[in-house]
């Protein structure tokens, strides 16, 4: 699925990934490909991407790999 995550300051990720988790207020929910539409609101965390995924190197900062 695609995914795109952007900042006030500028695009953070875009690109494919086969899932990602993200913290919800109510919280943590995991979105896959052709998953269910959802609006929630989200709370400070960490936002864990799965897939063979490439980090600008202008953004690396903001990204650790585990």
């Amino acid at each position: 699925m695609y995914l795109e995550i952007v900042s006030p300051e500028a695009t953070l990720f875009s690109g494919e990934v086969d899932s990602v988790i993200v913290p919800g207020t109510s919280g943590d929910f995991q979105m896959l490909n052709n998953h269910a539409s959802i609006v929630s609101t989200l709370k400070g965390g960490t936002v864990r991407i799965t897939g063979a995924i490439t980090i600008e190197d202008t953004v690396k900062d903001r990204f650790f790999k585990s």
